[in-house]
């Protein structure tokens, strides 16, 4: 008895030693069990993302989220479905925009060096004579580059190529495809490629280092990112380029289904504005090292507040829109972030410095952007709920209705015609509200601040008036500008299609009088028909010329050049015309109504040509 008393004594002790160790695992992982500022807890982040995933269709995605040191990663799908390739911790995906922070950060970095004054004119800095389309002698300064209002229109010619040999050194690509100026520089938000690649031109003249061998050596390196590429073609890592080749692009049809778009690789010669590839993993350990200020990538704190200390706003110098590049996100709490989307993947990163918690998403579905904002809004919270917009004392200092076309479009050169085509109507209903059509609300929240609504979508909308713009709507990094002479613009846009149609008709006309007379042997001779009808014929052209090039969207220089000069060819058929119809007008007796209704559609189709500004494109 005396034995098993004593077994069993040492039995409830083992019980109890291993109870407490339980205990306190249980304790620990309790203390570990994380919950973020959506409500969301970090026990939950598993099976919410594979939720969005479904829910969206998406094929693959990675998801890391972090607070402080704890790591939570998540990947989805296939990295290639057809193949059956499982994402993993190698599959690597394309940054897109995301990319444009190393740019920022790179900036920063000379900043703190005194290398770089970022309010001085970046053309000290650039080669003399870099930049040829300016409209404006104002400076234009690297605070100017991250907030976007270097003052250019979307660049014309393609920032990608299909054949990574059509690679082309930065300094010649941003030559090759220099946008006009047609703003003021630190006027007017307008999203710009080509804007934060020429900041990362101005990071290789200031350094006399490739940019992508300054990130390598300044960002990648001293965070221990071994699998990112930065160049376009991807062999400064070939890890990274081998890996990109397994990867399968998708994108949603219109049937709300996935389809593969195969590798679908593009090379973007404006890599600094978003070539950057890479892994989850390497991603986190960037976004991390944005929100520890003992992070390797400045000397200084002070540079980490200068960086995420604002230098835009939506409401004069209170209501924080941008950060040094970075944008100011209003979810459920203020984060800051940058989105990304290539021809082949999304992406999207999200810190809040002040809990040190962050999330990065990767994904390989094209335009998949709702996924990216779901999982960020799941960590940080929806932007309904975000104090800022809950209304405050509100003094009605200006009437927003009237047409506004988006800044990041085309406003000279031979693509103008699109700022004719995206344009926001908005209607007035009371003193403080607005309706954008039947689906969009704007409401007025406080002094210069409005809501606008589109469902479950809400937007900050700042309000600014300036002498040489007009009215301003400043939404995120692209503002919507006032268009006063829309109504004209558009009813030449009409007129001139119609007088297109009017000279197809007149021309079946003429063929059929023609067939009439040619049988009849009676034919009439009419002084300066036949340039007439070249002239018929030239109008119909041009505006198929029109049509073709708003479905290229983004064109080859020599694609340009071939539409420049048909328009151009079209306005002295139109000039001549009208010049010969004067001649003939005041020298022939017969047909003078002819001659006149001519002076009139070719002396309208020289000024249509003239009105959309298509000799700029040789500038």
């Amino acid at each position: 008895m005396k034995k098993i008393s004593d077994v069993s004594k040492r039995a409830g002790l083992v019980f109890i030693i291993f109870a407490v160790i339980i205990s306190m695992f249980a304790v620990n992982v309790q203390a570990a069990e994380k919950v973020f500022p959506s409500g969301l807890k970090s026990d939950e982040i598993e099976k919410a993302v594979e939720n969005t995933a479904k829910d969206k269709n998406c094929v693959s995605a990675a998801v890391a989220v972090f607070s402080g040191d704890d790591i939570y990663t998540k990947y989805y799908g296939n990295a290639d479905a057809e193949n059956d390739i499982v994402t993993d911790e190698n599959t690597v995906y394309e940054w897109g925009s995301v990319s444009k922070t190393m740019v920022w950060v790179s900036a920063m970095q000379l900043y703190e060096q005194g290398k770089l004054d970022l309010n001085e004119d970046v053309r000290k800095y650039l080669p003399e004579g870099f930049l040829k389309k300016l409209k404006y002698d104002t400076p234009i300064t690297m605070i100017d580059l991250m907030n976007h209002k270097g003052g250019w229109q979307e660049t014309v010619y393609t920032i990608q190529v299909d054949d990574e040999n059509e690679i082309m050194p930065l300094g010649e690509a941003l030559q090759y495809s220099e946008p006009l100026q047609v703003f003021k520089p630190g006027t007017v938000s307008a999203y710009s490629n080509w804007g934060a690649s020429l900041a990362g031109y101005v990071i290789e003249c200031i350094t006399g280092m490739k940019y992508g061998d300054y990130v390598h050596e300044n960002i990648l390196k001293p965070l221990g990112m071994e699998h990112t590429s930065i160049m376009p073609d991807h062999k400064d890592n070939i890890w990274v380029r081998t890996q990109r080749e397994k990867l399968k692009s998708y994108r949603i049809n219109f049937k709300g289904m996935s389809e593969s778009l195969g590798t679908n690789m593009t090379f973007i010669n404006l890599y600094p504005s978003g070539a950057v590839t890479g892994t989850i993993d390497d991603m986190r350990k960037y976004a991390q090292a944005l929100v520890n200020d003992d992070s390797p990538l400045f000397s200084k704190k002070e540079t980490f507040d200068k960086l995420f200390s604002s230098s835009d706003f939506y409401d004069n110098g209170k209501t924080p829109s941008v950060c040094h590049g970075f944008f100011v996100m209003n979810r459920g709490i203020d984060t800051i972030e940058h989105s990304g989307a290539t021809d082949a993947c999304s992406s999207n990163l999200a810190i809040d410095r002040k809990s040190k918690t962050g999330v990065v998403v990767l994904t390989n579905m094209a335009g998949s952007g709702s996924f990216c904002d779901k999982i960020t809004e799941m960590i940080f919270g929806k932007t309904a709920d975000n104090p800022v917009f809950k209304q405050g004392a509100i003094s009605v200092t200006a009437d927003i209705s009237g047409l506004y076309s988006v800044s990041r479009g085309f406003f000279g050169g031979q693509q103008k015609i699109f700022s004719i085509i995206n344009v926001l109507p908005i209607d007035k209903v009371s003193e403080t509200k607005y309706t954008v059509g039947e689906d969009i609300s704007v409401n007025q929240i406080g002094n210069g601040l409005y809501k606008l609504e589109q469902g479950e979508e809400i937007y900050l909308v700042g309000v600014d008036n300036d002498e040489t713009v007009g009215k301003i709507l400043h939404i995120g990094g692209a503002d919507y500008i006032e268009r006063k002479n829309f109504n004209t613009e558009l009813a030449m846009v009409i007129a001139y299609v119609i007088l297109a149609v009017l000279s197809v008709i007149l021309l079946l006309i003429k063929l059929v009088i023609f067939m009439v007379r040619l049988v009849k042997k009676t034919r009439k001779h009419f002084a300066g028909g036949i340039l007439v009808s070249l002239a018929q014929i030239a109008k119909p052209l041009s505006v198929l010329a029109v049509i073709i090039m708003i479905g290229l969207n983004n064109c080859s220089r020599t694609y340009g050049y071939i539409f420049g000069i048909t328009q151009l060819v079209f306005m002295i058929i139109y000039a001549v015309t009208v010049f010969m119809s004067i001649v003939f007008l005041f020298s022939q007796q017969d047909n003078k109504l002819k001659y006149i209704l001519s002076i009139i559609s070719n002396s309208f189709g020289t000024a249509f040509i003239l009105m959309f500004e298509l000799w700029w494109f040789w500038v």
